[in-house]
């Protein structure tokens, strides 16, 4: 039997989006290993797939560098860069290992594991890039990564465009791509340039989005493909409490890593406290103490409920 080995990076929003890939890949026959999380472990199991835990030390280096801290985007830049370049040192080993238990025919890899990305570029077995996100590949007429420019596609825009990635994003980029290198070079593999060389090394590269909520990227070489949403969460009974909220329902969710989300949950708060409905906000990463008691919305049938988690809707 065919068999496939996939890693994750440290995080529930890494698995999750590549689980229904997983999952059809199993469907269609094959034998599929899945190295992730230590918590996230079981509900691949239970899903049907052959799980194990990855390296324990990765997931605590995300601490060490917050980049939600961050009061500049080239800062929070260069936190996330560290973290997987510390990152890499182990989940390259890591992935080797669990190469040599498998003998895999095909490779998953997930974009941040950038240590595992050298592994699987330096053996011979078909790969895979996945990434659950838009990757910051460089293209013309898009805005450079980081500071949330807008799309200014004119003589004017190219130049802040090449000016300011060259001053935020591309100097974190040059600070990196040396750490990057010195785990290539063993592997007897050429030095990267940039974080571009790195993406497009591989055969073929999937980002879970479609075509029209990015930008066009008409000078993407043809291996970079969009595969569209993909969502997936562990079977769970609807909590008792959602049968009793009253419509509209308004949901907000945030992200799975924690991200200083507060304000978000707040304004929602504020937002809709006079409108009638009901608001659920979502808050994967643990729902801060502060926050546990916000009042119950003010209005005739309004409510709040802020779960940790809702298997609901599927957004992210």
């Amino acid at each position: 039997m065919t068999a496939v080995l996939a890693y994750t990076s440290p995080a529930m929003g890494h698995l999750y989006p590549m689980m229904p890939l997983l999952l059809e890949l199993r469907d269609r026959g094959l034998d599929v290993h899945v190295r992730t999380l230590d918590t996230l472990v079981d509900q691949a199991r239970a899903a049907g797939l052959s799980a194990e835990r990855i390296d324990a030390r990765l997931r605590p280096i995300a601490d060490k560098h917050p980049d939600w801290a961050a009061t500049n985007a080239k800062a929070a830049l260069e936190r996330s860069a560290t973290m997987f370049a510390e990152r890499a040192v182990l989940d390259g080993p890591d992935f080797r290992r669990a190469i040599e238990e498998v003998d895999p025919d095909l490779l998953i890899v997930d974009t941040n594991a950038w240590g595992a990305l050298v592994v699987a570029e330096a053996q011979r077995r078909p790969w895979l890039h996945f990434s659950p996100y838009l990757v910051p590949l460089r293209s013309t007429g898009t805005p450079p990564f980081g500071p949330g420019l807008p799309r200014w596609d004119n003589p004017v825009g190219r130049v802040r465009d090449a000016v300011v990635g060259r001053l935020v994003f591309g100097a974190v980029e040059r600070s990196i791509i040396p750490r990057i290198n010195a785990l290539r070079t063993p592997a007897g593999l050429a030095p990267v340039r940039s974080f571009d060389d790195l993406v497009l090394a591989a055969p073929l590269v999937a980002i879970c989005s479609a075509t029209p909520f990015d930008y066009p990227h008409p000078d993407w070489p043809s291996h970079v493909i969009s595969i569209g949403a993909m969502t997936w969460e562990p079977p769970t009974a609807p909590p008792a409490w959602l049968a009793d909220l009253p419509d509209p329902l308004t949901l907000v969710t945030t992200s799975s890593e924690y991200r200083a989300d507060e304000a978000l949950a707040r304004v929602a708060v504020a937002a809709l406290a006079s409108e009638p409905g009901s608001l659920v906000v979502t808050m994967p990463a643990g729902v801060p103490d502060d926050l546990r008691d916000l009042p119950r919305m003010s209005g005739s049938s309004s409510s709040c409920r802020m779960p940790p988690w809702w298997p609901g809707p599927r957004s992210r």
